[in-house]
């Protein structure tokens, strides 16, 4: 469907936009909305209402002519009525809107909504005026409300158009016998030291996975589960195939898609000419600085930034000269004492070929990183963005990722989680973690089988409360997604210990 988008009219008193959407899906547990204010101050309140609808009110397939009439009076009925059961409410205030924001509604774990029941959602206002009202956008393409059957203004129909919207489902049970995507780390321990690594807690013991377990590995991918690996998470994998030898040719054998984060220390001529035949699909070298004496500083351990950026260089023209085609990028961590730098770095991407550059703000999962934290410097941060972008187009680097700007207030609203459905991260001493944020350990493949904690008791409370109003504490306090403005989601280590004492 390719469709057009367009903003719904003011939202005025007496003016309610009444969405119908069928469940795609068993255990629907999040709907999410935008809602906009042309960058003005609005007045008045919007009431967000989302209701299930009697089965009964899909109309009887008798003629097309009947079909479209019975439709027609259900919903109008609906309309009038406002039957059906209450599943959630929520009122923003006009302090609490902010333009293109994410509005979020979480169902309560008792709805047990499931495929095929018809919901309604409306959104109605309250108390504005012409000129300060707020809106919703619609859409007739691929971004309308999922199982989209009708949308109303008043009792307009609006044809092919439905709400922009988001919907997330959270069964207990992912719908494959084990993991597709799985984050591999076979060595905890790095020939670096960096202090804002996030895995700085799984490196304090030093295990390298036994055979078995890459058995286990094979039996995935031989079985067809297995979709994609990505190494590393707790050390660098290209260091432990200098150090111990076969990590890549493990990787390689799997013949599977893979893809491989490193420091590049050990990115040599070699090395870059085995991945330009690979599956390997990603390469991602992390860099952090643009001046030797910062790199010396964030990257303890490292050789000099010279060698490592020759690294690059010689990959990137490997990879043209092999015809390789995997991606390749170099990231930068955003802290208050390298930012200004940044600018220097996409020179620095430009000179090597680089086409893809990942900026992201510092994970403050210590109170030492936490000072590192550009929380506390937004309009600093929000400076450097703005000219980093332009610069970045001047330099025709075109594929720039970097973090939203920070603003005045939070707002709330986040993307929906699809991680506990798809991956898993499996460590050297054989955990099983849900994903790369601390505090996730699942199981252990030295304890039980990955089909045992695939689906058992701790993948289905992180499954049941990572889409709700009230996820984990990991999750509640996720750096990656966030909500924006969250001091939660930057000064992780505060809000952790302010978490537990709650508890306590």
């Amino acid at each position: 469907m390719t469709g057009t988008n367009k903003p719904a009219d003011e939202l005025l008193p007496g003016q309610t936009l009444t969405q119908f959407f069928r469940a795609e899906a068993d255990a629907l547990s999040a709907v999410t909305v935008i809602v906009a204010t042309w960058m003005r101050r609005t007045e008045g309140a919007l009431k967000l209402h989302l209701r299930r609808m009697p089965r009964d009110l899909k109309p009887r397939m008798r003629s097309w002519t009947s079909i479209f009439g019975s439709r027609q009076r259900s919903y109008l009925r609906a309309l009038k009525y406002e039957d059906g059961e209450t599943l959630v409410a929520m009122t923003l205030t006009a302090d609490e809107i902010d333009d293109n924001m994410r509005v979020t509604l979480y169902l309560p774990n008792e709805a047990d909504v499931r495929v095929g029941d018809l919901l309604v959602l409306s959104v109605e206002a309250i108390g504005s005026r012409p000129g300060a009202a707020a809106t919703v956008y619609l859409s007739s393409g691929a971004d309308r409300m999922p199982g989209h059957v009708a949308l109303y203004s008043r009792q307009d129909d609006q044809g092919q158009y439905g709400l922009i919207a988001q919907t997330a489902y959270s069964p207990l049970l992912a719908p494959t016998p084990l993991p597709t995507h799985l984050m591999w780390s076979p060595v905890t321990q790095c020939n670096l030291n960096c202090p804002h690594c996030i895995s700085q807690e799984t490196r304090k013991s030093v295990k390298r996975a036994p055979e078995t377990i890459r058995d286990q590995i094979r039996s995935w991918v031989a079985a067809g589960h297995l979709k994609e690996i990505a190494s590393d998470y707790s050390g660098d994998i290209l260091w432990a195939d200098a150090r111990f030898g076969g990590e890549l040719d493990f990787l390689t054998s799997l013949d599977i898609p893979f893809v491989i984060d490193t420091n590049g220390s050990h990115l040599t001529p070699e090395v870059s000419e085995r991945l330009a035949t690979s599956k390997l699909d990603h390469l991602s070298i992390s860099l952090d600085a643009a001046t030797e004496e910062t790199f010396r500083r964030v990257r303890k351990g490292a050789p000099p930034l010279a060698d490592v950026v020759e690294n690059i260089r010689s990959a990137v023209e490997t990879k043209r000269r092999l015809g390789g085609t995997h991606r390749i990028a170099i990231s930068f961590t955003m802290m208050r004492s390298n930012l200004d730098e940044f600018p220097d770095f996409l020179r620095l991407a430009q000179s090597v070929g680089i086409e893809i550059v990942y900026a992201r703000h510092l994970m403050a999962f210590t109170p030492e990183m936490a000072e590192e934290s550009l929380w506390h410097e937004p309009e600093r941060f929000n400076a450097i963005r703005l000219k980093s972008i332009a610069l970045s187009e001047q330099l025709c680097l075109h594929r720039l990722f970097i973090p939203e700007p920070f603003e005045e207030k939070r707002v709330n609203g986040r993307l929906p989680c699809i991680i506990p459905w798809q991956g898993a991260g499996v460590l050297g001493n054989g955990d099983v973690l849900a994903c790369c944020v601390p505090g996730l350990k699942m199981g252990n493949l030295h304890e039980n089988t990955m089909e045992e904690i695939w689906n058992g008791p701790r993948y289905q409370e992180l499954r049941r409360s990572v889409n709700s109003a009230n996820p984990l504490p990991s999750c509640k306090t996720c750096p990656i997604i966030r909500d924006t403005n969250d001091r939660d989601s930057y000064m992780i280590h505060e809000a952790r210990t302010r978490i537990a004492a709650q508890v306590a």
